[in-house]
């Protein structure tokens, strides 16, 4: 059993502290309560030894920690124990107490190490080991090396006198201790406060917080450089697709000139084979050649299409650096609003909030809104552009596929409703499972030399392992929802290609297409 000099409390019941683990005897615990002289604190307690204590045990005062600790370690019936100065934080009776009905009563069975500056409580000891800068000096009974120290004062024989030690805080002084700890607990005992969650859609003041994080000027000067990226890229593919038109008008007049052949009407035409069954090798004509002013007509298109093609780099630099100036400005006011919001907060706050929590909040969520976040809004208005430019497209090349659009819109709307309000919560609980994980994470590394005295290293190691799948459960689960969404948007793509294609096929035959603008919507 170990009792350090600074206790380590979990943010539990007190009942839960003092077990840690083990099964609850009635007996031995009433015994423990006693001997660590907790009874008279439990009773002024809202709900006794059910009540919960802050993290690192903050709402006790520091005698009680110690006496809560000192128990725990006790009811752990170990053959060794080592005390590391538990009497230092209480008053001379308490210290009294302890020594006689916990260290020399319920320990007497077993042997105790006991680790103090107060030689007073030293008389009763087997052999006394006299240290100093970490060496040891001397070792003996206490009749020779308690005269090489100063003299032992009989603090708790003269007077009652109280020890000098700034926070000790006896059970004598309940009123202070009730007035501070009802003003932070309920009746019932409750102190942590269960971590909640949003349902359904999100707000749209979240929006609007995150739009004003932007900046309003900041916000409509991406949203204009992504108009404009689009429309020029738009105007690049539409220029190319009215190019190819113009070059198969102008060359239509001479291909059929150079098609015109005596076995042209045959089978096997020397226009589709290089090779035919009369004679093995059928020449090939050679291409027209080009009007004297094609070479200008060829630049002329050369220069209008890098025209085109320039300003919608540049659009796009510009359309990537305000992304990016409106995306860190958004990411730097909100941190400073959390940072402003958590450092105003009462001190109440800290003592029902544990420290995962708020790890939880500066990590994984201040991480989202840096890079997650940024990375899927940058995909969403890109899509969003791009699909008024598709739609621009299919409208002045296959205007009849427009007829598909009132049924493609309620499918895709129906697959994303299912989708996102899957992928939400599950996200949000995803959130909600880190802070829980984070909390034990650092509530093991602070205990750790008690974990490993008491032998509770594995009981520790299972529950983070639980609590690490429970939000392993939720990433897979996530996970798996995209890759749901992923396949039905596939099969819906190609199943609009496929009509895309089908659409442009009878209108070439009815002659009503142009080649250009079919192959600009496929």
């Amino acid at each position: 059993g170990l009792a350090t000099q600074e206790p380590w409390i979990q943010f539990a019941t007190i009942r839960d502290n003092i077990l840690f683990g083990k099964t609850f005897d009635a007996q031995l615990y009433k015994e423990v309560l006693e001997a660590c002289a907790l009874n008279d604190d439990l009773s002024i307690l809202p709900a006794g030894d059910q009540t919960e204590v802050g993290e690192k045990g903050m709402t006790l005062s520091g005698g009680q920690r110690a006496r809560i600790a000192l128990a725990r370690a006790v009811y752990q019936e170990k053959e060794l124990y080592l005390l590391d100065d538990p009497l230092a934080a209480v008053d001379a009776d308490v210290a009294n107490h302890l020594l006689h009905r916990c260290i020399l009563g319920m320990l007497s069975h077993s042997t105790r190490l006991l680790c103090t500056h107060r030689t007073e409580y030293l008389e009763r000891a087997d052999v006394v080991l006299l240290m100093e800068a970490g060496r040891l000096i001397q070792a003996g009974p206490p009749s020779e090396i308690l005269p090489l120290v100063q003299p032992v004062p009989k603090a708790w024989a003269e007077n009652g006198q109280k020890s000098d030690s700034a926070t000790a805080q006896s059970v004598q002084n309940p009123e202070k201790t009730k007035e501070g700890l009802e003003e932070e607990q309920s009746t019932s005992g409750g102190l942590l406060q269960e971590e909640s969650k949003k349902e359904g859609a999100v707000a749209l003041h979240v929006y609007q917080a995150y739009w004003k994080a932007v900046g309003q000027g900041l916000a409509l000067a991406i949203l204009f450089s992504l108009l404009l990226m689009q429309a020029t890229r738009n105007a690049a593919d539409w220029w190319l697709s009215h190019w190819i038109s113009q070059l198969k008008a102008e060359n239509s007049s001479q291909e059929v000139q150079a098609s015109t052949s005596p076995a042209s009407t045959g089978l096997f035409s020397p226009q589709l084979l290089l090779f035919s069954p009369g004679n093995l090798y059928t020449p090939v004509f050679p291409l027209p050649k080009a009007a004297p002013n094609g070479s200008s007509d060829i630049h002329f298109y050369l220069t209008v299409y890098a025209t085109i093609a320039g300003v919608n780099s540049l659009c796009t630099l510009l359309r990537a650096v305000l992304f990016a100036a409106g995306t860190l400005e958004a990411a730097a006011t909100l941190h400073r609003r959390l940072l402003h919001r958590v450092l105003m907060a009462p001190v109440t706050f800290f003592n029902a909030t544990p420290t995962g929590r708020i790890l939880n909040r500066f990590s994984s969520d201040v991480a989202c809104v840096d890079d997650s976040l940024p990375f899927i809004l940058n995909i969403l208005l890109a899509n969003a552009a791009g699909l008024l430019g598709l739609l621009a497209v299919l409208g002045s090349g296959l205007p009849w596929l427009l007829l598909l659009l009132p049924p493609l819109s309620i499918i895709y709307y129906h697959v994303q409703r299912h989708y996102r309000a899957s992928s939400r919560e599950l996200r949000r609980l995803g959130s909600l499972t880190l802070s829980p994980l984070y909390t034990h994470l650092a509530d093991t590394l602070a205990g750790l030399s008690v974990l490993r005295a008491t032998g509770a290293t594995y009981r520790f190691e299972e529950e983070n392992q639980r609590l690490l799948e429970l939000n392993q459960r939720c990433q897979f689960a996530t996970s798996a929802t995209m890759q749901w969404l992923d396949i039905r948007l596939q099969l819906m793509g190609a199943a609009v290609v496929s009509a895309i294609a089908g659409i442009a096929l009878v209108q070439h035959q009815q002659g009503l297409a142009n080649p250009g603008l079919v192959g600009l919507s496929l």
